[in-house]
């Protein structure tokens, strides 16, 4: 893809993907992190309405 040059814009480009590959690795992260919080809030709130439901 890169023609020739000194090889500086290539190492740039590296560098750019390289950061932008970790920043969304860790929104990654951290959207499975929010992910199972929401699951495990869901099934809590699920399981005291059941709960409640027995208590009838």
């Amino acid at each position: 893809m890169a023609s020739g040059g000194d090889g500086s814009d290539g190492s740039r480009k590296g560098l750019a993907t390289r950061k932008l590959s970790s920043d969304l690795g860790e929104m990654g992260s951290a959207l499975g992190e929010l992910g199972r919080r929401m699951r495990e809030r869901e099934n809590k709130s699920s399981s005291k309405i059941q709960a409640s439901g027995h208590h009838r």
